[in-house]
């Protein structure tokens, strides 16, 4: 069960992606909500601790995480499970480093 969801992103397909702070928790929720699918859980996996926003994206999803400071980059399986995942590092010191030019 969810305990803090803060977050959902519908993904055109009848389904969409939670994001449960409290729970520390990212899931699927499948089309009718016949089933939920846990694509990554901080007390299994330590990946992503608080969750608190979603984007898709054409091979998975796009989550920011209030804890570690970061945004992660997670692919998914056709069956909307966990691929892997890359912490894209938008920690301060290197926000001023982007360039932000046009």
């Amino acid at each position: 069960s969810f305990v803090d969801a803060v977050a959902f992103e519908l993904d055109g397909m009848g389904g969409a992606y939670v994001a449960d702070r409290g729970g520390g928790v990212v899931a699927y929720v499948h089309p009718e909500c016949e089933k939920t699918t846990i694509i990554t859980n901080w007390r299994a996996d330590t990946l992503i601790a608080s969750p608190v926003s979603i984007a898709l994206m054409p091979t998975g999803i796009l989550v920011a995480d209030a804890t570690t400071p970061g945004v992660w980059r997670v692919q998914l399986n056709e069956d909307h499970t966990f691929n892997n995942a890359v912490n894209l590092d938008f920690t301060p010191h290197h926000v001023n480093d982007l360039d932000w030019s046009p």
